[in-house]
């Protein structure tokens, strides 16, 4: 089994990254050091739990998420609402929109 810090590291800086987020934006949002954040991305530094809440609430996610050690064991609502979080209301809607659009795809190609 994979030590937890680095699976807590890999899936920080996977839903940093998809929120366009630096390491120095989250830095500022979790009000810590932007030398912590990347020493918590790379597995070298471990964190308390405040920390780690501190983590999940600026990257807008359910702290569990944090701890999933594998992202295809995540059900698919749980995956949407990962794209989703963090992310503006005009690139939400825009987000939906684009499912909407596969979805429609989807049923033209079976029919």
């Amino acid at each position: 089994m994979r030590d937890r810090k680095y699976t807590v590291a890999d899936n920080i800086k996977y839903y940093r990254k998809r929120v366009c987020m630096t390491q120095q934006d989250l830095a500022e949002k979790a009000d810590m050091s932007n030398d912590t954040i990347k020493r918590i991305e790379s597995g070298i530094r471990g964190m308390s739990l405040d920390t780690f809440l501190s983590i999940a609430d600026a990257l807008k996610v359910e702290p569990a998420l944090l701890l999933s050690e594998n992202s295809k064991d995540m059900l698919p609502i749980e995956k949407v609402h990962a794209i989703l979080s963090g992310r503006s209301k005009a690139e939400q809607d825009y987000l939906v929109f684009m499912m909407e659009k596969l979805v429609e795809g989807l049923c033209i190609i079976s029919n």
